[in-house]
């Protein structure tokens, strides 16, 4: 006598991750004992909750024949709370015991906002504000502000920490071109600006009266 089919009475076990990248993950769990399954598994249902900045909750939902899946597409830095059940023609069994799994750090994929400048004649004092947080793709460790000089074409690069900076020892009157990028495991894109030191007295004195 061949019992009718019904929903796996148990939760696949194990549930664990074998492998992570800052946008996938891959996930494996053990199949259900025989005298579970109350039918023959078509599936495994597997999903993965996630919450970004300033939003509701998301959901992922795959389904895959195998005891393994990879997951594509994720945000980098970013938590998933993932469960795994067992499906039969019947319906779905018993979720798993909750995986939590984050994601890796990527680069930036936004540029630092609010770029704002203010000349003086041997200086300039530039601020700025953090890429926005869903586009920062990790812990952003420092900042890299290049400045050119355009009148020469002398370039200078340095690390730093804060979201402000006075570039001193400038020429007056000078053109300069500046940028910022955030870097987590690596740099992202640039904001870039274009600023003039102010005037000042004359370094010299006329010749040759």
């Amino acid at each position: 006598i061949k019992m009718p089919t019904d929903r796996p009475s148990s939760a696949p076990r194990n549930f664990r991750n074998i492998s992570i990248t800052s946008r996938s993950v891959k996930l494996s769990w053990n199949s259900l004992p025989t005298e579970d399954r109350n039918g023959d598994i078509i599936g495994y249902v597997i999903q993965m909750t996630f919450y970004l900045p300033g939003e509701s909750q998301h959901v992922i939902s795959r389904t895959t024949s195998l005891n393994q899946i990879i997951v594509r597409g994720l945000n980098p830095y970013t938590s998933y709370v993932s469960t795994v059940a067992a499906k039969t023609s019947a319906g779905s069994g018993p979720l798993s015991s909750s995986l939590t799994v984050k994601t890796n750090e990527d680069v930036p994929t936004s540029a630092p906002e609010d770029f704002t400048v203010t000349a003086y004649s041997h200086s300039l004092q530039i601020m700025w504000s953090p890429p926005p947080v869903q586009h920062q793709n990790g812990k952003v460790r420092h900042y890299r502000v290049s400045t050119t000089e355009v009148e020469t074409g002398s370039t200078k690069a340095l690390n730093h920490t804060d979201v402000s900076l006075t570039l001193s020892n400038l020429h007056p009157y000078y053109h300069y071109e500046l940028s910022v990028a955030a870097y987590t495991v690596g740099l992202g894109p640039s904001a870039v600006y274009s600023a003039r030191t102010n005037e000042y007295v004359p370094s010299g004195y006329p010749r040759n009266l």
